[in-house]
């Protein structure tokens, strides 16, 4: 572990090149065991977090968190979130916003107005440049990067420069056979 002074008295560390642990299937790589084990159910399309009310399985603890708000039913949403059957008479139970066109369901009402887009098709964000038009305002942030010369993430080794921090590691993978962490 290398080591840097903070502050006066306080030393922190970080993890050396040694510790690094990278994927056997693609350019990922990261400090910690446990992404990595996360990222490898990607290629091995392990799913080992079932839902207790249908088959379906997740790659994911979180994802699996939220199919389950797919069940719609205060009852089983609390006792999901452990509050004891008639729920504690102090703890207001949460508005669940329910999907009209299929089962899916969420807490928040900004996340099933975008899920509702994937039935109505419709695509609000529109590029002003070219007929280029999306579902989310991120994917047009993203995508005007490619009508201006901002080229925010530098690749180290060349003069490459590329819009999303995903096509510069695929440049240092494809071109200098080499990994960028992704922590």
């Amino acid at each position: 572990m290398g080591t840097a002074k903070k502050g006066f008295n306080e030393v922190v560390s970080w993890p050396t090149v040694r510790n690094l642990h990278r994927c056997t299937y693609c350019p990922y790589s990261t400090y910690y065991t446990t992404n990595l084990r996360k990222h490898l159910r990607i290629h091995t399309k392990e799913k080992p977090f079932s839902c207790p009310h249908c088959e379906y399985s997740a790659a994911q603890k979180e994802t699996l968190k939220r199919h389950v708000l797919t069940h719609v039913g205060v009852e089983r949403q609390r006792s999901m979130a452990g509050v004891p059957s008639g729920g504690d008479p102090t703890t207001p139970a949460r508005k669940i916003h329910q999907c009209s066109y299929c089962s899916y369901a969420t807490y928040y009402s900004t996340s099933l107005r975008k899920h509702i887009r994937v039935h109505t098709k419709e695509k609000p964000f529109a590029c002003t440049m070219c007929p280029f038009r999306t579902t989310q305002q991120e994917n047009l942030r993203r995508h005007l990067f490619t009508h201006s010369d901002e080229r925010p993430y530098p690749c180290e080794l060349c003069s490459f420069r590329a819009v999303q921090r995903c096509h510069l590691q695929r440049h240092v993978w494809k071109h200098h056979n080499s990994f960028i962490s992704q922590d």
